[in-house]
């Protein structure tokens, strides 16, 4: 299987998953990218959530291979203690939205989110899909945890991590990911259930499977898209298998600056190229001028960034 470091994918949230400094108010987040975030129900970060965009979910739904993103350990034994690698009440997952737009193949209100594997190596079942108006509520929820994101370093409670690509929520911030949780890690958004990986069992035990589901009849299920897992050294693997075996994955060698994909796929570069050109045009309406300013840099760093794939 081809192993790729995420790093060298991820061409826009690229404070994404890097070691270097980065300043406050650096993070950004679209529509369609996806969130790993982290929460505990109890004990040492029971006030605490841990959120990254980790990209666009056309990274994952069209990967050819596995992915690795950059280790948060520092930030997990921060929020968590050093031994939050077994503890059953700290809870993860990943969960995206393409919100009321059409994001590349991704329609209006076509939601992203994982459920645990109960099992480890043994796919979990997918969701069933849901109505526009079904599928629009926990749409704008993920939504609303993603503009957070984006406030980090400028709103109370929600603060730049060890790692620059994540954001630290206090329980005061408003929509941080706890909020979002119920059930003691239960069910996600108000509609997700089943859906958090915990490390009861250590890292070893823990494995959740990422599902695509555009809106269509309930009787119609999400396609799996690929499983993630996290080792003991934070770091965090994304492998396309049937039945995925999760073991703790090696460090890779830090990387100050993203470097290019090995493998081009100009088709996808273009499709997203064209998807962040319509995203601009309809940045130029939004009617807050700081907001416009705001929403309109982050799309041409998006934009410059594919625009450099295409041409390396």
């Amino acid at each position: 299987m081809k192993k790729r470091n995420l790093l060298a994918a991820i061409g826009l949230s690229l404070v994404s998953l890097g070691l270097t400094a980065a300043p406050a108010g650096a993070t950004s987040y679209a529509n369609d990218d996806l969130l790993l975030a982290f929460y505990a129900t109890g004990g040492e970060g029971a006030t605490t959530s841990l959120v990254i965009d980790i990209g666009q979910a056309s990274l994952y739904r069209d990967a050819a291979g596995e992915l690795f993103l950059g280790s948060i350990k520092t930030d997990l034994e921060n929020a968590f203690g050093s031994d939050w690698a077994t503890r059953g009440d700290v809870f993860w997952g990943v969960f995206g939205t393409s919100y009321s737009a059409t994001v590349g193949a991704d329609g209006p209100w076509t939601l992203y989110g994982v459920r645990a594997q109960t099992s480890v190596g043994t796919q979990a079942q997918a969701f069933n899909l849901g109505s526009i108006a079904t599928q629009s509520q926990p749409g704008t929820r993920i939504h609303d945890l993603g503009d957070a994101y984006a406030l980090t370093g400028t709103a109370t409670g929600l603060t730049v991590g060890a790692n620059p690509a994540v954001s630290v929520q206090d329980s005061s911030a408003d929509n941080d990911f706890a909020e979002y949780q119920s059930n003691a890690g239960g069910t996600s958004f108000g509609y997700f259930n089943s859906a958090l990986g915990n490390f009861a069992n250590g890292v070893v035990g823990s494995a959740v499977d990422l599902f695509r589901m555009p809106t269509g009849a309930s009787t119609a299920k999400g396609t799996y898209e690929g499983t993630f897992t996290i080792g003991s050294n934070g770091v965090v693997r994304f492998s396309i298998v049937t039945n995925p075996a999760p073991t703790p994955t090696p460090t890779p060698a830090p990387i100050a600056t993203p470097t290019p994909t090995p493998v081009k796929d100009i088709a996808s570069i273009q499709k997203h190229i064209k998807a962040i050109q319509k995203q601009l045009q309809a940045a130029k309406k939004i009617e807050d001028a700081a907001a416009r300013a705001k929403k309109i840099k982050a799309l041409k760093k998006q934009l410059k960034k594919f625009q450099q794939q295409l041409n390396a």
